[in-house]
């Protein structure tokens, strides 16, 4: 198991500058709407990949599933753990630290939902993805989902912005078929990379592409939060608008993408 987990140094700060936001809340919204569409009613065991400080993992306990909530970072485990422990309700939730490449090693079977939020899978090099595949081959039920919200190659918010800047590399920076470094604190970046929904798939030949949902069409890149504080409607009426952007023909221009994947028989 890698000991490499650079959002480690960003765990603790992670829901202030992020989840709790006005940007975060609103993007996790649209998640959740999609997400819900492929929820069944009875309870479904759902293992979550780099699952961050636990919001979702919390929220689809919540709706009555069992979730096994996994990510590399110790610290945004310890996060999740937390608020498991302290959510005064008796949730069948586990947090695990584990890398991607060590799924197998979890002794899981019977999943019927795989989910990864927020562009966890863009910080795994490709070959990792492939090997990811192979352990969900393996673990996932037959017709069970994998549903991963990406980053994709095309956001316009962000080359909008930054061109408005004068900042001609970073307005094109998803475009480099190989990976930036992204930065997370001024002391901490992570490999990143970036995928249209096409090329994303083809890391999964064992599932096929059942949706393609825009997730912030509309609604800005999370780092545009302190100018929109400053704007609280011109928000508002960008959510309204997000609220009405369903088909997958724009998935590819906004900052993420949710991509629903079944396994193949």
């Amino acid at each position: 198991m890698s000991t490499l987990a650079p959002f480690d140094a960003v765990a603790i700060e992670y829901d202030d500058t992020f989840s709790y936001t006005a940007i975060g809340k609103l993007q996790r919204a649209r998640v959740r709407h999609f997400l819900k569409t492929f929820l069944r009613e009875k309870s479904e065991k759902i293992l979550e990949v780099n699952c961050g400080t636990g919001e979702d993992a919390l929220w689809l306990t919540q709706l009555g599933h069992t979730v096994i909530a996994t990510d590399i970072s110790a610290e945004m485990v310890e996060v999740t753990t937390q608020k498991i422990q302290k959510s005064g309700h008796h949730l069948q939730a586990t947090g695990s630290t584990c890398d991607i490449n060590a799924i197998d090693t979890l002794g899981l079977s019977g999943i019927n939902l795989v989910f990864s939020n927020f562009g966890g899978l863009n910080c795994i090099a490709p070959a990792m993805l492939l090997r990811l595949n192979q352990n969900l081959q393996s673990i996932v039920v037959p017709n069970g989902l994998f549903i991963a919200v990406i980053m994709g190659r095309n956001c316009w918010w962000e080359t909008f912005y930054f061109l408005m800047k004068g900042h001609w590399k970073k307005a094109f920076r998803r475009y480099q078929k190989t990976a930036i470094s992204a930065t997370l604190d001024a002391h901490t970046t992570v490999d990143t990379w970036y995928y249209n929904p096409k090329e994303f798939s083809q890391f999964f030949p064992s599932f096929q592409i059942v949706a393609i949902h825009p997730i912030g069409f509309w609604i800005p890149p999370s780092y545009l939060e302190p100018f929109f504080k400053r704007w609280p409607r011109l928000l508002k009426a960008l959510a309204f608008l997000e609220s009405y952007t369903h088909t997958s023909l724009l998935a590819a221009s906004a900052d993420h993408y949710m991509l629903v994947l079944r396994k193949s028989d």
